[in-house]
């Protein structure tokens, strides 16, 4: 039996693979729309935003994913520490003074930055450490692009000295 208001919550790697199903980028752009959320401007903006500067190295770390596949929502609770693993370009997170600290902390301990990484990883469901995992590298591995969020975000991406792809 489904009650109201209890429908599922999708994760946000889910709601990212539902949003590049549909073919025209004005489609793809209405399913964002259907799903915003400050964690979804989050997720996009650190992958697409050409300013947002990642701290962390290259590559995939070595990690065991999670056994886990039904905790869609962690991904939700574990945005608020991104801010961990980004040197720069977050500005609209209007971080307090802790936090900037906090980071400026671990950008002089990188091997405890790649290991808190590297928890956060184990701790989400494997689709959304692959979703991490893609952000840090500047992309999504979803057929979604900064032109699509910016037709249903404008303005989320600070896109001025770059061409929308």
């Amino acid at each position: 039996m489904n009650f109201k208001g209890d429908e599922m919550k999708l994760g946000l790697a889910e709601i990212l693979e539902e949003a590049s199903k549909p073919r025209k980028n004005s489609d793809k752009a209405a399913v964002l729309r259907k799903y915003a959320s400050p964690p979804l401007y989050i997720v996009l903006k650190y992958a697409l935003d050409p300013k947002v500067k990642w701290g962390l190295p290259e590559g995939s770390p070595e990690y065991k994913p999670s056994p886990y596949l039904d905790n869609e929502g962690l991904l939700y609770a574990e945005i608020r520490t991104l801010y961990m693993f980004v040197d720069e370009g977050d500005d609209f997170m209007n971080l307090d003074q802790y936090k900037l600290i906090t980071r400026e902390g671990l950008k002089k301990k990188p091997i405890k930055r790649q290991n808190l990484f590297v928890q956060l990883l184990e701790s989400v469901m494997p689709a959304d450490a692959q979703l991490l995992l893609a952000m840090k590298e500047k992309k999504l591995p979803y057929r979604i692009t900064a032109k699509v969020v910016e037709e249903a975000f404008p303005g989320l991406l600070d896109l001025e000295d770059t061409k929308v792809g």
